[in-house]
């Protein structure tokens, strides 16, 4: 018997709990669209902030602003958003709706569904299916008049993240000879997020889950700041690590018209840099902890140009006597490794419609000035097979009166000295 009066008490508590947050909820919510809609409208800005409904839950912290709208002077929308969600205590939300500077900023969460920005002069329209700003920390108004001088002594976090952002009727898109069937691959960004959290017993901050995603490309990296000093005159960078990568999706994309901009056409594009370094007090690289890898790679770029677009390439290929009415570059590769303080540059080649070229060297770092770092020992190896570039290197070795150095019909340079001061063996310079 007593139990079950227990368990009717409760379920009483609970309902008459959720009932008093449902009335006062309605009662909070019509106090904030008021002083809202009075806030934002303030002030010397041409425009006018409308806001359907407001829903407040005390019991749970949580805001939803319904059919916001923000209309221009001629009358046009430049901000709308059917539903914003916001993690926030009632009074907290309140208090910023009646200031009229924000003393301070503490924990929050923003959700944003289908917001849509018009930029009016550009015409340019921004959409995007869902925004989210995340914020675990305690701002001031002080810590960021401060900032200069000293950086906020607790500890700050925040996380964005965007899905399917649209960037439509842009001014690129149309330099770019970017066509009505290539818009939905070239204007939609399907993910978008970075994180960055703020250490300062530490003095780090650090970088994760930088991710950039779309039907053209991945962008993804992390990383990590160490820093010495207080505020921004007197910090100074100490370790910088990083781990970064992107790549092309497509097998093969295109862009450009050809009697405009010309036609360009890529099938390969990808890269990626692993790595850190260290600096001293006066922002002079000191070394690397561990090694530092970079890698770059691309195929079959090409550009073809057709109509007053070629016409104006022919009569500059007759001036510097190279071909330029289609020019293709095969494969470029790109690859380095910083450890013990050299610079090796490896399997590192051009293969293209005019030349091919290949290097690989070492450079042995100077820490304190990277100009007065030395080359220990570097080639570089031309082959041409364009006869207008041919031409242009044989004017220019009459003008030396010698011929530069070959292996063969390739062009040799062994190339050594400082990196501010380069020198070739056989050669005046």
């Amino acid at each position: 018997m007593k139990a079950k009066l227990i368990v009717v008490i409760g379920a009483v508590l609970v309902s008459a709990l959720f009932v008093g947050n449902l009335v006062l909820g309605n009662s909070l919510a019509v106090k904030l669209k008021n002083q809202l809609e009075l806030s934002l409208n303030k002030g010397d800005s041409p425009k006018n902030v409308s806001i359907e409904e407001v829903s407040v839950s005390p019991l749970f912290s949580k805001i939803k602003l319904k059919g916001l709208k923000v209309v221009d002077q001629q009358h046009q929308q430049a901000l709308s958003s059917p539903l914003i969600e916001v993690d926030m205590p009632y009074q907290e939300a309140l208090r910023l709706a009646n200031s009229k500077k924000v003393e301070e900023i503490k924990s929050f969460r923003l959700k944003v569904h289908d917001l849509e920005l018009l930029s009016i002069p550009s015409n340019n329209r921004i959409t995007i299916d869902e925004s989210v700003v995340d914020f675990d920390g305690h701002l001031t108004r002080a810590d960021i008049n401060q900032l200069d001088q000293h950086f906020p002594s607790k500890k700050q976090h925040i996380t964005v993240s965007v899905n399917d952002l649209k960037l439509t009727a842009c001014e690129l898109y149309t330099y770019l000879g970017i066509s009505q069937d290539q818009l939905q691959q070239w204007s939609t960004l399907t993910q978008g997020a970075f994180s960055i959290e703020f250490l300062p017993n530490k003095k780090e901050l650090v970088f994760k889950d930088v991710v950039l995603k779309s039907s053209l490309f991945t962008y993804q990296s992390a990383g990590l700041w160490k820093y010495s000093g207080d505020g921004f005159k007197q910090a100074k960078l100490t370790v910088v690590d990083a781990d970064t990568e992107f790549k092309l999706l497509p097998d093969k994309l295109e862009w450009g018209r050809a009697d405009k901009t010309g036609r360009f056409s890529l099938a390969k594009m990808e890269g990626s840099f692993k790595g850190n370094m260290e600096y001293d007090s006066h922002k002079k690289m000191i070394g690397t902890r561990s090694d530092n890898e970079f890698s770059f790679a691309m195929d079959d770029l090409s550009v073809r140009y057709a109509g007053r677009k070629k016409a104006e390439m022919d009569t500059r290929s007759i001036l510097l006597g190279v071909s330029l009415n289609e020019i293709v570059i095969y494969k470029l590769r790109l690859n380095s490794k910083i450890k013990n303080d050299e610079l090796i540059i490896k399997d590192t080649r051009l293969e293209s419609s005019l030349l091919n070229a290949s290097l690989e060297g070492v450079v042995k770092l100077n820490p304190l000035n990277l100009n007065f770092s030395q080359i220990k020992n570097a080639k570089l190896l031309i082959d041409i097979h364009d006869s207008g570039l041919e031409g242009r290197v044989s004017t220019i070795e009459m003008m030396m009166g010698r011929a530069l150095p070959r292996e063969g019909n390739t062009i040799a340079l062994q190339i050594y000295g400082s990196l501010n001061k380069p020198k070739v063996h056989g050669l005046p310079f």
